[in-house]
């Protein structure tokens, strides 16, 4: 009987530790569904490309290929969005959130 190989799951998250918690307890808080007042922001793509930045080995340069946009308009919207979550979620929240991180971790 053969075993079957099955493809490996990265489960790693490239946010720095106290990044990666706040934007757990952002998301369940509710912090994402808040929609700008603003309708011109691309909010639910910003949202994307923050989940694709944090949650994946693909660079700025990466994820501005896939939305067809420069590298540093991709670490402007991962800095935005997060201020956004930042004013999004609740006082308590703001208050212990420690310190953010816009930048990757190496692995």
């Amino acid at each position: 009987m053969m075993s079957e190989k099955r493809d490996e799951v990265d489960l790693r998250t490239y946010a720095y530790p106290e990044t990666h918690r706040f934007l757990l307890d952002a998301i369940a808080e509710g912090a994402h569904l808040v929609e700008p007042d603003n309708p011109r922001l691309e909010w639910t793509r910003n949202k994307n490309i923050l989940g694709i930045y944090f949650g994946s080995k693909a660079s700025a340069e990466d994820i501005g290929k896939m939305y067809g946009i420069s590298g540093s308009r991709v670490k402007q919207i991962i800095a935005s969005t997060t201020r956004r979550l930042i004013r999004n979620s609740s006082p308590e929240l703001r208050e212990r959130r420690g310190t953010i991180l816009f930048i990757k971790r190496q692995f």
